[in-house]
């Protein structure tokens, strides 16, 4: 499983050892991105990026994860809850949310949540029917779509190894 480099991930916990552990965690399942991690809601809040996605924990000592949220819903395309608090879940769940992982689960588990979750969000394919058969191309290499005569004609980002930019 590959993801893009261009999609970066910000992991905001108070926690240093759940910090680590999420970072290593979202490798092992194969998704390559930029990793940022940040100890407190106000590093991240005064880090000014943007990010693909927030692994956000509820409970970050003085600041409630749910209300940064909110505030950092204009910085981030997703938010993703670690959280220990289940009990939470419910009230968590909001705009730009696209997921919950349970920090008491096995390695295992939190991997294949992350796959689950990456898979769904970072990697929407469409499939195509070319004169060589049907490919997956990922979303965003699509550059545009158009007619020939009777025939759609997709042109592709040229990254796209092996493959012609127009199918």
């Amino acid at each position: 499983m590959a993801y893009t480099k261009d999609k970066t991930i910000a992991i905001i916990d108070d926690c240093e050892n759940d910090l680590q552990r999420l970072s290593k965690l979202i490798q092992a399942a194969g998704i390559h991105s930029q990793i940022s991690c940040f100890s407190s809601a106000e590093k991240f809040i005064n880090n000014n990026r943007s990010y693909t996605m927030a692994v956000l924990d509820i409970d970050l000592g003085d600041t409630n994860g749910i209300r940064l949220s909110k505030e950092i819903s204009q910085r981030v395309s997703y938010i993703v809850y670690a959280t220990a608090l289940r009990e939470k879940m419910r009230e968590a769940f909001g705009y730009k949310v696209v997921g919950f992982i349970n920090k008491c689960d096995t390695d295992k588990i939190i991997i294949d949540c992350f796959k689950t979750i990456f898979e769904e969000y970072f990697m929407r394919l469409i499939h195509l029917d070319t004169a060589n058969g049907q490919i997956d191309v990922q979303q965003q290499e699509i550059i545009y779509i158009t007619l020939q005569g009777r025939f759609p004609t997709c042109c592709l980002n040229e990254n796209l190894e092996g493959q012609s930019p127009l199918i």
